[in-house]
């Protein structure tokens, strides 16, 4: 599904494949294209990963950018989900950091779930 605005092209769409919900999003224009943003921008697909499904390679996002998208739109249910699968060690903190940074710009200052704060302060 596209939605045209006057100052962007929105294009989300959802399926569910083999019983995991796999969802796609991407807006053209508005936010400089530097920003390592989920939806907008061109700086994430420099940092995704390939992922491996049935022989078919599918790009994805980082899971930090999707953090800190989780974070900006308040998604409270979606953030404690992910959080309780990953291996907190495994993140990428210094990715993290920029993307919660970069979704700031232009926008408010972001409001950061206790976790979130605590595993940032625990390692630099």
């Amino acid at each position: 599904m596209t939605f045209v605005a006057a100052d962007a092209r929105w294009t989300f769409g959802r399926w569910m494949l083999a019983g995991v919900k796999v969802e796609l999003a991407h807006i053209d224009g508005g936010a400089p294209p530097d920003l390592l943003r989920e939806t907008s921008g061109t700086a994430v697909w420099q940092e995704r990963t390939l992922f491996n499904w049935n022989g078919t390679l599918i790009p994805v996002v980082p899971v930090e950018v999707q953090l800190a998208t989780m974070i900006f739109r308040d998604q409270d249910d979606r953030l404690q989900a992910t959080q309780s699968v990953l291996d907190p060690t495994s993140l990428d903190l210094a990715m993290l950091r920029r993307a919660l940074a970069d979704r700031e710009t232009g926008g408010p200052i972001l409001r950061l779930p206790e976790a979130v704060r605590s595993l940032l302060a625990a390692r630099p």
